[in-house]
């Protein structure tokens, strides 16, 4: 199954161009960019009770592999630029902020910044947190990413280094799951669907990030800087769900023409390699 993230923008005249943003990640203009990655997470049960409830959280990485722009085709490859080594990946961290019922029949998990004091993974810092970031984007040109099937604590490390690229919060925006509150087993099964639209918090990208409205959300309705949708499926080895996610943001840059940057996140990870 694609993992992917759509970025979208406009454009006055009608060109096709590749960018490189303040980290070296390239993106092409004029046009659609599909953004596909691997993505991980795992669910944290706080109190005990072996459902989702308020007060739990969940955890997890993302590892970009391709950016292709619909015309350009492929305009960022990892590990294939020069100087021949470039990653793109991220960390997120959000709280089960309230369960109730969709349409009066599905469980709705509303989820949001984490509250249970430092980071258990410490990645997010103190100051981070209490800017209500719930994802953090890297880029690194210094080491290549791995997945060995080792530990958490590895992916999460592999996952994190570099140059920070990003970060996110859900403040003034949304971030929700319609999934079953006692998750069930089967690796590849689907389990459910998240939304999520995010705000910036801080940028290093280079990039200007403008506002969108994901016209598949119909629940909150909010122009944020990211937004998309997941699929979510179990998981397996040491993480427990996986997910299918795109996201788009809309990207302008002052002047004639709106410029195609970069964003990710979803509730979910580990995938399949590439695009499949």
């Amino acid at each position: 199954m694609k993992k992917y993230l759509i970025i979208a923008f406009v454009l006055v005249a009608a060109l096709t161009f590749s960018i490189k943003d303040a980290m070296a990640v390239t993106f092409a203009g004029g046009q659609i960019n599909d953004i596909y990655f691997n993505n991980a997470e795992n669910w944290v049960d706080t109190n005990g009770d072996q459902q989702v409830s308020t007060g739990d959280y969940f955890y997890g990485i993302l590892h970009v592999q391709n950016i292709d722009g619909r015309l350009a085709g492929t305009v960022w490859n990892e590990d294939n630029v020069t100087p021949g080594l470039d990653t793109f990946t991220g960390y997120f961290l959000t709280d089960v902020t309230g369960v109730s019922l969709h349409g009066g029949v599905s469980p709705h998990i509303t989820l949001g910044t984490f509250s249970g004091g430092a980071d258990p993974n410490s990645i997010l810092s103190a100051g981070e947190l209490a800017s209500g970031v719930v994802l953090k984007m890297w880029t690194d040109s210094a080491t290549k990413w791995t997945d060995n099937g080792g530990a958490i604590a590895t992916d999460i490390a592999n996952s994190t280094d570099g140059t920070v690229w990003a970060t996110f919060t859900a403040d003034l925006g949304y971030w929700y799951t319609h999934a079953p509150l006692i998750p069930p087993v089967g690796t590849g099964n689907t389990v459910g669907e998240s939304f999520l639209g995010l705000n910036l918090v801080t940028n290093s990208s280079g990039l200007t990030f403008g506002l969108v409205d994901d016209p598949n959300e119909s629940e909150a309705n909010l122009l944020v800087n990211l937004t998309g949708q997941s699929e979510i499926e179990v998981g397996d080895n040491y993480w427990g769900f996986q997910s299918n996610d795109p996201v788009f943001a809309d990207i302008p840059e002052p002047g004639t023409m709106l410029l195609l940057g970069s964003g990710l996140i979803g509730l979910g990870f580990y995938a399949r390699r590439k695009k499949g």
